[in-house]
């Protein structure tokens, strides 16, 4: 991998989780102010959502993903190292994805429903893909460990079809959270 991509996914972490803090006081301030981070101690807990919204009993997934502003394909997560990761083991029933510019907010059955009716699995390196999947890419970590991740690319136009709410960055009403 080259340094700017080694830079880009040594960030994503950071970037991640001011993307989380904006999301988390973007709801609170329009919508439900009770909403709060998951900050549970346990890792099997953590990793199923992101965000919590007592006031309606729902979580929230997050994903930041400033690299589709360059490509036009939002990542969609869904395994780490030979595990499912990402959209396969959230239990949130919302998904809010960001990539720089836009942000989506999605029932998170409808990524699986569209990955499910849109994966060209017979041509996935046909060039006019709408969800191509990628497995075993190679992720340096900080640590120079490597992890290999396996998820979905979508394209941005398809991925804001199946979207509840598709706004400029910060624009999101949370209208359709219930």
């Amino acid at each position: 991998m080259g340094s700017d991509k080694e830079n880009a996914w040594e960030s994503s972490l950071e970037v991640g989780k001011e993307f989380e803090t904006l999301i988390i006081e973007d709801i609170r301030n329009k919508r439900y102010p009770l909403a709060h981070e998951n900050n549970s101690s346990d890792y099997s807990v953590l990793k199923l959502y992101d965000v919590i919204i007592p006031e309606i009993n729902r979580e929230i997934e997050l994903k930041n993903d400033i690299e589709s502003k360059n490509s036009g394909n939002i990542c969609i997560e869904v395994g780490c190292n030979g595990n499912k990761s990402g959209l396969l083991v959230t239990k949130a029933k919302y998904w809010i994805h960001g990539d720089g510019n836009y942000h989506y907010l999605m029932l998170t059955n409808n990524i699986k429903k569209l990955i499910k009716e849109l994966y060209l699995d017979k041509y996935p390196d046909h060039e006019s893909y709408v969800v191509k999947k990628v497995t075993k890419y190679p992720v340096k970590q900080k640590d120079n460990n490597v992890k290999y991740m396996d998820f979905y690319l979508i394209r941005k136009d398809v991925f804001a079809a199946y979207s509840l709410e598709f706004k400029d960055a910060g624009m999101l009403t949370y209208e359709k959270l219930i």
